[in-house]
């Protein structure tokens, strides 16, 4: 008969695989039925020996969602999903994303939505024949973006948690530039 694994070192094996937030660690030993104790024995030494550390690992998990083209309210939401302390992760989030990072994202993010949308392919008919606009998909008579992908822009965008005003400057931009 094959003995029960310590928390500690089930815990050491969830670490092996990726990073994780002390509530993660915590969630996991619980769904495994560790005793109370020992889950905050094992917590307690990989927070002294820093194999746990909420603050690194809510800048790295930064970085992949802004990566990811989050705004600033869905990256703290999701880092609350996390486990990490909301003081923590509107900190780190106003300490490594300023308004411009956020409108610089908010801008590759739209971007990447119209390529997906397939407006790109117009926009080089609109830099071609002097802007009085292809008829590509999604674009006007003068080569603007017309109101539906204005629309599914600014949806995506919500559920991406950009707010409005830097949703309404990004599609102010991409029109100034591209159109």
């Amino acid at each position: 008969m094959k003995s029960k694994v310590s928390a500690i070192e089930k815990a050491y094996d969830y670490l092996s695989r990726r990073a994780h937030t002390e509530y993660e660690i915590r969630l996991k030993l619980r769904k495994k039925e560790y005793a109370e104790d020992e889950i905050d024995g094992a917590v307690a030494q990989l927070l002294l020996d820093g194999y746990i550390d909420d603050r690194d690992f809510a800048e790295r998990y930064l970085r992949v969602l802004i990566e990811k083209g989050r705004g600033k309210r869905r990256i703290k939401d999701e880092m609350r999903r996390k486990g990490i302390a909301e003081e923590l992760a509107v900190a780190t989030i106003e300490a490594c994303m300023s308004e411009e990072d956020e409108r610089a994202n908010a801008l590759r993010y739209a971007e990447k939505i119209l390529e997906k949308m397939d407006c790109h392919a117009s926009l080089a008919m609109t830099e071609v024949d002097g802007g009085t606009g292809g008829s590509g998909a999604g674009m006007t008579e003068g080569g603007g973006m017309t109101n539906e992908v204005k629309r599914k822009v600014n949806s995506k965008m919500v559920e991406q948690g950009y707010p409005y005003d830097t949703i309404n400057w990004t599609l102010r931009e991409l029109e100034g530039r591209i159109f």
